[in-house]
């Protein structure tokens, strides 16, 4: 088999396994041409060979099973209320299905507000997550007191209800402020081995033992809450205001006392300590059975960031052998874009990486 018979196997290969990930990613992550025709629609249009059946080449197929006309025409937030979990939540995300963020990481935030809200969308403007939300298919769960307050057992059950009726999250963060930042210091810090992140404003602290590691952006606070998450994280001051674990620097604390709006402290939040990791389950999956009131803490996991590394990343569909359109993703480093022809290697990586327990 000659090597470019190998690559062309590998190639289909990984189409397959992305083919499934294609067929709800097309309106966004593929490039935007001039002039042609686009085909719209549910599962009809994206089952037929358009351009074969009017005898063009210049025909786009971006139908996608589920389809409407409201769900090709609608842009923007959706903000919808989440039920039966025992106190008022509301899940806001993007209408559109796909996007350019990597669809295994892509955050989910539960925000505790200070008090209850009647007005979810208020909350996300608030923090200036409008934009991000679009950006990275964010999921985002405002999540109100069960009561007129903060209950440390009747909330608690209403967090592993939501988690439970997720099921699989690999970028969950917790964003509080008040007495919801008091609520995730003096509760849920017991009880966040699978968060990866948490911006904590303002609220106090009671004492007790540090023994979940999660990266954290303390905004606001007193400093029995810093020293809490330093010790959490056995982190050591690493700079002014920083703190991280010399062993493992993803667990890392940022310390800001400065007054800042509720977006400017996500921001930082974001840059800081959300945009950095995600975190893992590799030793059981929602298929094998995950119980989440009794779980080990999730691995971490770097959040790969390309456009700060430099690296640009191409999203590419193709019709391979005459099967049908196959989706794979071209990572070239921006500094090698003008390099000689045939003096970097080409690398494939395929699905697998030994992250399946079974």
């Amino acid at each position: 088999m000659t090597s470019k018979s190998i690559i062309s196997a590998m190639t289909l290969t990984l189409g397959i396994c992305l083919s499934a990930y294609a067929h709800q990613s097309r309106y966004d992550v593929l490039p935007v041409h001039g002039g042609g025709i686009i085909f719209a629609g549910d599962n009809i249009t994206d089952d037929s060979e358009w351009n074969e059946l009017f005898g063009r080449t210049d025909i786009l197929n971006r139908g996608i099973d589920g389809n409407t006309s409201a769900t090709v025409l609608d842009t923007g937030l959706k903000c919808e209320a989440v039920d039966s979990l025992g106190a008022k939540i509301w899940r806001i995300s993007a209408k559109r299905r796909s996007g350019l963020a990597d669809r295994t990481v892509n955050p989910t935030y539960f925000i505790y507000p200070d008090r209850p809200v009647n007005d979810p969308m208020q909350t996300v403007k608030a923090f200036g997550m409008e934009n991000h939300i679009d950006e990275y298919l964010a999921n985002v769960y405002v999540v109100n007191p069960a009561g007129s307050k903060y209950d440390s057992s009747k909330d608690l059950e209403v967090y592993y209800k939501l988690l439970e009726r997720l099921r699989s999250i690999n970028n969950l963060k917790l964003i509080g402020k008040g007495a919801g930042a008091t609520f995730i210091n003096n509760v849920l810090t017991s009880h966040d081995e699978m968060v990866s992140g948490i911006l904590t404003i303002g609220g106090t602290i009671k004492s007790h033992t540090a023994n979940i590691p999660v990266p954290t952006y303390v905004a606001s606070s007193a400093k029995a809450v810093a020293d809490y998450y330093i010790s959490a994280n056995n982190a050591s001051a690493a700079g002014s205001g920083v703190y991280e674990n010399p062993s493992h620097p993803v667990e890392r604390v940022v310390v800001d006392a400065a007054k800042m709006t509720d977006a400017e402290a996500f921001a930082k939040a974001w840059k800081e300590i959300f945009s950095r990791n995600y975190r893992y389950n590799n030793y059981h999956t929602w298929y094998t059975g995950t119980d989440l009131r009794n779980t080990v803490p999730f691995e971490f996991v770097s959040y790969v960031m390309f456009d700060r590394l430099g690296i640009r990343r191409n999203i590419v569909e193709e019709n391979i052998c005459g099967w049908g359109d196959f989706l794979w993703y071209e990572y070239i480093p921006e500094r090698l874009l003008s390099a000689p022809k045939n003096s970097v290697p080409l690398v494939i990586m395929l699905h697998g990486n030994n992250n399946d327990p079974r």
